[in-house]
């Protein structure tokens, strides 16, 4: 679901558009005459920026992300039965 909203739209329907999260996840972007001002969206797509914003902040890790893409594309990955076996998990 994506919605486009006036502030005022936002404003009456704003109970309805939380219940509405609850079982259909989307975005509802809040305009003022015309113009986007805002955006309303479920919880969890909000935690998901936020974890999106502190991986691409955190140097090291995303060093570390991209070389094991880097990895996974060259082929230099092990199956985890394997990877298990060498550490007797």
């Amino acid at each position: 679901m994506h919605k486009l909203l006036s502030v005022t739209e936002a404003r009456q329907q704003f109970l309805a558009l939380a219940a509405t999260f609850e079982h259909t996840p989307g975005v509802v972007e809040v305009t003022k005459r015309g113009k986007p001002v805002m955006v309303i969206l479920p919880i969890r797509a909000y935690e998901s920026l936020q974890e999106m914003a502190e991986i691409t902040l955190d140097r090291p890790l995303l060093a570390s992300i991209r070389r094991g893409l880097d990895d996974a594309r060259r082929g230099r990955v092990r199956a985890l039965r394997t990877v298990r076996k060498q550490l007797r998990i």
